[in-house]
């Protein structure tokens, strides 16, 4: 890899004491601990160089979001490969943001909306009394485990808190939007 390939977007430790990373520009790379190149891993669905997120799930399982899908790592070191995952509502999702909350639940930010991973594997879209879209990045917050969640939206300039049961409030310039009923 060339220096400027080198400019890793995200990076994830392997157990192994190897690394997940990926670049602008070259894509998902297997790294030595050291930081050379083991293994350039191909994008399967798609020519695409850019990553948005790399998380480790409760089950051990490496995800990586990707402009045009969501990704599961399968294989052992030196023979990873990407295999897409379907979210909720769309084939392939331009993936955001990917975090764990504190049960080690994968959740996933993308173009349609928030969705987590369930403990029996299968994608569960969260309904909202307003629809979100354009998910920029999202966190947890609230004294318990779910309480609410924090989504940026729109290129950023809003900002929601999503509630316990779905309700969402919007804010806009630090103030509470007051959205009318349906």
């Amino acid at each position: 890899m060339s220096k400027d390939e080198r400019r890793y977007r995200r990076i994830m430790p392997l157990p192994d004491g190897n690394i997940l990373g990926s670049s602008l520009g070259s894509g998902v790379a297997h790294l030595s601990g050291t930081g050379s190149l083991l293994q350039q891993i191909a994008d399967p669905t798609y020519p695409n160089r850019d990553f948005t997120g790399i998380q480790r799930d409760s089950n051990g399982h490496l995800w990586i979001g990707g402009y045009y899908a969501l990704y599961r790592v399968e294989g052992q070191s030196g023979w990873l490969s990407l295999q897409p995952d379907d979210l909720p509502g769309t084939d392939r999702a331009h993936v955001t943001d990917l975090e764990l909350d504190s049960n080690g639940r994968l959740w996933a930010g993308y173009k349609i909306g928030l969705a987590h991973r369930d403990f029996h594997g299968s994608w569960q879209q969260i309904t909202t009394n307003q629809r979100i879209e354009e998910v920029q990045s999202f966190t947890f917050g609230g004294s318990g485990a779910g309480d609410e969640i924090w989504i940026s939206y729109q290129a950023g300039k809003r900002f929601a808190r999503l509630l316990r049961r779905g309700v969402l409030k919007r804010f806009r310039d630090g103030r509470e939007i007051h959205l009318r009923r349906p």
